[in-house]
């Protein structure tokens, strides 16, 4: 409830103060919420719907992909069989503010899931969660499967897509 009460009065403070990065940052890190940002990729993926996982990817990755249909289709394909159980956890996490406010936060996930046919992946999901001067920049900004019962051989990862910059670091 407070947060929502928060988000509202950002949200009217933005309206006053359209250029202030502050409240910027503030209201973007307030409204991401990494469950339901998980659970829209993962529905995605148990859909097969390439749309809606593209829809979740920054501006960087829908600029620089090529492809980028082709390659999310792949990622859902190295799939084998349906989602029957699956639950995520954070990873690691980026934040650098440098001058006059500019500030960028990445949050990542790590989906462990099985499926109908046996299989046993793991997803790492990085988001910018906050990009206080390239808004558009929020997103996924890399996606990687694993294949779990493949550890310890080169093909464990089987699928990325990942941004030609800032993937856990700064970028302008």
């Amino acid at each position: 409830m407070l947060n929502n009460i928060l988000v509202w009065v950002l949200s009217f403070l933005l309206g006053l103060f359209p250029s202030s990065l502050g409240l910027l940052g503030e209201y973007q890190r307030r409204t991401f919420d990494m469950d339901a940002s998980v659970n829209m990729v993962m529905d995605a993926i148990k859909a097969r719907d390439i749309d809606a996982l593209e829809a979740l990817m920054c501006y960087n990755i829908k600029q620089n992909a090529s492809d980028l249909s082709d390659t999310i289709g792949g990622l859902i394909d190295a799939i084998d069989g349906e989602i029957v159980e699956f639950n995520w956890r954070n990873g690691f996490s980026y934040e650098e503010s440098r001058d006059s406010g500019k500030r960028i936060v990445q949050r990542e996930a790590v989906a462990d899931f099985k499926t109908s046919a046996g299989g046993n992946y793991r997803l790492a999901i990085l988001w910018e969660v906050v990009n206080t001067f390239k808004p558009e920049e929020r997103g996924i900004r890399d996606i990687v499967l694993f294949d779990r019962n493949l550890i310890g051989q080169d093909n464990y990862k089987v699928a990325q897509i990942c941004v030609t910059e800032g993937n856990g670091s700064w970028h302008d």
